[in-house]
């Protein structure tokens, strides 16, 4: 068979079942590589074929996984923590790609590493877990104490199940930074995240205080599908901390 021979057969191959094929293409659900390989060809056959289907494809997949990763961006820049963030492993990378079966810092490993390729990764924030997420709200709460000055740092220190030597640490580091309570061992917390991260501790506030997340969407400029992430993360943290008093 020759290569015209190929491309026609790969061509009846996309269009075959209302071109689902193609759709599971665009999507991100299967690779170029895949879908040749279930043909028994090469990829340039598969690219040759579907431009013959319709020359935008490939570009329509390409902003489909942007839209994606451009939502993580989004959501890296809202303090979302992974574990509470929108992202459909299965239209990024496939269908067929191992992908929760990995650990959570494994996951964030892949997708940052496909910001940094996509030449998106907002520099100045973090991308969180909520193991990160719990560690920044219990500094909050210890600064609540350390400020009022009522209560022994160790005592509270020991309340949120935190070191006495990183209590302290804490007291000394707002003393130098003008109270500000975020800080990481590699990369400095920027300014702007901490002021996201305070923001979202103040939501979180007024949404228990019986304030309607649309009103608060409202008022922050926040969508509201990050502001219910943003809440229920905090919700989360909040209840495994005050488990440390049980």
């Amino acid at each position: 068979m020759n290569k015209s021979d190929d491309k026609e057969k790969m061509v009846h191959y996309l269009k075959k079942d209302n071109h689902l094929k193609i759709n599971e293409y665009v999507e991100g659900y299967l690779s170029a590589k895949e879908i040749a390989e279930e043909v028994n060809m090469k990829r340039h056959i598969f690219y040759n074929a579907i431009n013959m289907v319709d020359s935008d494809m490939s570009e329509k997949r390409k902003k489909n996984r942007d839209k994606i990763l451009n939502n993580v961006v989004e959501q890296i820049e809202e303090c979302i923590p992974f574990e509470y963030m929108e992202f459909n492993h299965e239209k990024y990378y496939g269908r067929n790609i191992p992908f929760t079966d990995k650990s959570v810092s494994i996951q964030k490993k892949k997708i940052t590493n496909s910001m940094i390729d996509a030449n998106c990764y907002p520099e100045e924030f973090l991308f969180i877990s909520l193991k990160t997420l719990k560690a920044w709200y219990r500094n909050y709460l210890m600064k609540k104490i350390i400020l009022e000055g009522e209560i022994p740092i160790s005592r509270a220190a020991k309340k949120y199940k935190m070191t006495p030597a990183n209590a302290y640490k804490l007291r000394d580091y707002m003393k130098e930074n003008n109270n500000r309570i975020l800080s990481a061992p590699n990369k400095p917390v920027s300014v702007k995240q901490e002021s996201v991260f305070l923001r979202n501790v103040e939501i979180y506030h007024k949404y228990n205080d019986d304030h309607k997340i649309s009103d608060l969407a409202k008022e922050y400029n926040v969508k509201n599908k990050y502001l219910k992430r943003i809440i229920e993360s905090l919700k989360f943290v909040e209840i495994e901390l005050n488990s440390f008093e049980k």
